[in-house]
């Protein structure tokens, strides 16, 4: 179980390859939202499991890959290249192609 109650995601047949550069931000922003105590713990958490999954080369949530790709695509430091890598992780995780 993660933080958030739910099972751990698993590794799927295809790897997420997620750029290094990509989990340095996410890891960066979450130390920021940790330190601003603007989240809630729920969503600390939430965030915590993504990152861990997408270290593990796992599939996380793709509701919550959604959630922080609307949260800091526009972050002055996003790449928008991460969007593609970001994107695939969702889908494997079950999620449908973007509109």
């Amino acid at each position: 179980m993660t933080g958030t109650g739910r099972p751990r995601a698993t590794r799927e047949s295809l790897a997420i390859d997620v750029p290094p550069a990509a989990l340095d931000f996410l890891q960066a922003r979450l130390a920021d939202e940790t330190a601003a105590g603007g989240r809630s713990q729920a969503g600390l958490a939430m965030m915590r499991d993504v990152i861990a999954d997408l270290h593990a080369g796992a599939t996380p949530p793709p509701f919550a890959v959604r959630m922080l790709l609307l949260a800091y695509t526009r972050h002055r430091d996003y790449d928008p290249g991460w969007t593609a890598a970001l994107d695939r992780a969702a889908r494997a995780a079950g999620d449908g192609p973007r509109p």
